[in-house]
């Protein structure tokens, strides 16, 4: 029994029996309990999954197909896929983790977590820092040493950068209240889709880890994914990397081809938004506005703040999220210095438990409004309790594969379920037709 899929499976009103998980260790060791968040949203996501290919199995073809048992949870993929980016290789070199600028940094009166892997988020924090673009990690440190560390929350935010004075979970839930980890809102009938009518189309306006990771995993079940980004805000080569398997990718300016965002949204059957709240909103892909639009569509929104909080418009990341909400306090040191989880656990869990939101909108036929942010698996986190040890992880080379891909040779994790016929290649960022096969 999980709770975490227990309470996944009632959000989305289904009774059915989550599919098993096999014996075995994730190695997701942490003082929080990093396993069973992740271990439930994957097998709702597969539960989902299962469904989702039994109904669209064509009944006189054999297509190969799994049934429940088939999608069953392996622990430990399910920690060699939250481990990813420590396993991504392009032509055998690593990608760095953080930018130097990224990091934990004492304040005068406490810690203070900054993400500026991004250039226009290391511009901005270094601009309230008073430090150009040559100084390195010891400048940042001795300028954050300046600052109280609320003064400097506010003042990076407020300058359009990312940081977060490391708070406990209590003072954390003085500010913002639980909230849901997933909500589903049914809306109109949708139509055919399968064998009998055709592959389900999903645009994906995602980016970094959770809405990739959501939409690699549709992706996956053979549906026809469609990446957009804006060709303002390039996207870090190894994030795409990471979660492009089986996508097409397409760079467009969607302020400036209104018809293009009508076009792609009539014939979509899911919108997947991953962007800052308000951030779609002028060019007509608010999340709402589409479920008002089409109520026939899935709209899947992923956020880092939840909807609705004083923090709903805030940037962040999934590091930014565990030093806000106090799981960095929890997982301090012995000396004191916050720490983290020993993988990118909320966003990864969001990706599959938004995907499995997803398929079982789907899987009943129906439009729907899904949604969940990083901050809600933070505290079903935090709900869960102190943890036990995990156990040693297997072997993750088992669920490493080498691939040719137009940008160099590429090791990556396996995908989550591997089927027949489907496609997992990588096309470069932005070479795909931004139109519906």
């Amino acid at each position: 029994m999980n709770v975490v899929a227990d309470a996944l499976m009632a959000a989305v009103g289904d009774e059915s029996p989550v599919v098993g998980t096999r014996p075995g260790n994730t190695g997701l060791d942490s003082r929080c309990r990093s396993e069973a968040l992740a271990l439930g949203a994957v097998a709702f996501c597969g539960t989902q999954a299962a469904k989702w290919l039994v109904a669209q199995a064509s009944p006189s073809t054999d297509t190969g197909s799994p049934g429940l048992g088939g999608l069953e949870v392996d622990p430990g993929r399910v920690g060699a896929s939250y481990r990813s980016w420590t396993h991504l290789r392009l032509d055998g070199a690593a990608f760095s983790a953080f930018d130097p600028s990224s990091g934990f940094f004492r304040s005068r009166d406490g810690w203070v977590r900054t993400h500026a892997n991004y250039d226009w988020h290391r511009r901005a924090l270094r601009a309230v820092l008073g430090l150009d673009d040559e100084a390195g990690r010891r400048e940042v440190v001795d300028a954050v040493g300046q600052w109280s560390a609320q003064d400097l929350e506010d003042a990076v935010t407020a300058a359009g950068g990312i940081a977060v004075r490391v708070r406990t979970a209590v003072e954390f839930a003085e500010l913002v209240p639980p909230a849901p980890l997933l909500t589903s809102v049914p809306g109109a009938r949708c139509g055919p889709l399968g064998p009998l009518g055709r592959r389900a189309r999903v645009l994906d306006l995602t980016r970094v880890i959770a809405g990739p990771v959501a939409t690699r995993t549709l992706a996956a079940l053979g549906m026809d994914v469609l990446r957009v980004d804006p060709p303002q805000l390039s996207e870090i080569l190894a994030q795409y990397l990471d979660s492009a398997a089986g996508k097409r990718s397409a760079v467009v300016d969607l302020a400036a081809d209104p018809e293009l965002v009508d076009d792609l949204v009539r014939d979509a059957d899911v919108v997947v938004t991953g962007y800052r709240p308000g951030s779609l909103d002028r060019v007509g892909l608010d999340p709402d506005a589409l479920a008002e639009r089409r109520p026939d569509l899935v709209v899947a929104s992923l956020q880092a703040w939840p909807a609705g909080s004083r923090w709903e418009h805030r940037r962040g990341f999934d590091s930014v999220v565990q030093a806000a909400c106090g799981i960095s306090a929890i997982e301090a040191g012995p000396d004191g210095i916050p720490g983290a989880l020993s993988a990118q656990a909320l966003d990864h869990s969001c990706g599959y438990l938004l995907a499995g939101g997803i398929l079982a909108a789907l899987g009943a036929g129906r439009g729907a409004r899904v949604s969940t942010s990083l901050t809600a698996a933070a505290q079903a986190l935090l709900a869960l309790g102190p943890a036990t040890p995990a156990g040693e992880a297997s072997d993750d080379t088992a669920h490493l594969e080498t691939v040719q891909t137009p940008v160099g040779e590429l090791v990556r994790v396996r995908s989550m379920w591997e089927l027949p016929g489907v496609d997992s290649r990588v096309v470069p960022p932005g070479s795909s037709t931004p139109t519906w096969s």
